[in-house]
């Protein structure tokens, strides 16, 4: 995370392209509007990192300078016209979010961007689909999951490899026809930082 800092940030953006990313993803948020009055802790602990709408402009056409797709979570309603003024491709739905039915029906209006462009195969549990990082399994992918990866590719669905173990992720590496996406996660080169 860029925690605010522009000059970090920038060195993110250049570090993903070096590395040969395809996407760079962050999150966007106002303090005021994700966290109640009461809870001004957080709005503290979370102010530096609110960016302005000129930091993410500037954040994006880092990316597009550098041969990255530019994609955000927008985490509150007042930043769900940011997707849409800074033509983001696709757009990461946070899990915080999976029963905020108004919200989702927010971002669902959003004809042009809000189909279905990227897909989560685990979680913090094993489901029909593999094994989720955390779970200490050696067992790439479930024959469900290869099926529905054919049918990501097929459909132009991205594999969001963040949640899956080694193993899942060398079984996407290896036969979706699509480049996976690390909607959040930090690559072995950056995990020293």
């Amino acid at each position: 995370s860029h925690f605010g800092d522009m000059k970090l940030a920038f060195e993110l953006v250049d570090m993903a392209a070096e590395g040969g990313a395809d996407v760079f993803k962050t999150q966007f948020f106002d303090v005021e509007e994700l966290f109640a009055a009461r809870a001004q802790e957080w709005r503290e602990r979370l102010k530096p990192r609110n960016l302005t709408f000129d930091q993410a402009a500037q954040v994006a056409e880092r990316c597009r300078s550098r041969g990255l797709l530019f994609m955000s979570t927008a985490h509150d309603e007042s930043r769900i016209p940011w997707l849409v003024d800074l033509d983001v491709p696709a757009i990461k739905v946070g899990s915080g979010e999976r029963n905020n039915t108004p919200f989702l029906e927010k971002l669902a209006g959003l004809d042009d961007i809000a189909r279905i462009r990227m897909i989560a195969l685990t979680w913090n549990f094993e489901n029909e689909i593999g094994y989720p990082a955390s779970g200490g399994s050696d067992k790439g992918l479930k024959p469900f999951g290869f099926e529905l990866l054919r049918e990501m590719d097929r459909r132009g669905i991205l594999a969001d490899v963040s949640p899956l173990n080694e193993a899942g992720f060398r079984d996407v590496v290896e036969r979706a026809k699509l480049p996976p996406v690390a909607s959040h996660s930090k690559s072995r080169r950056l995990a020293a930082r």
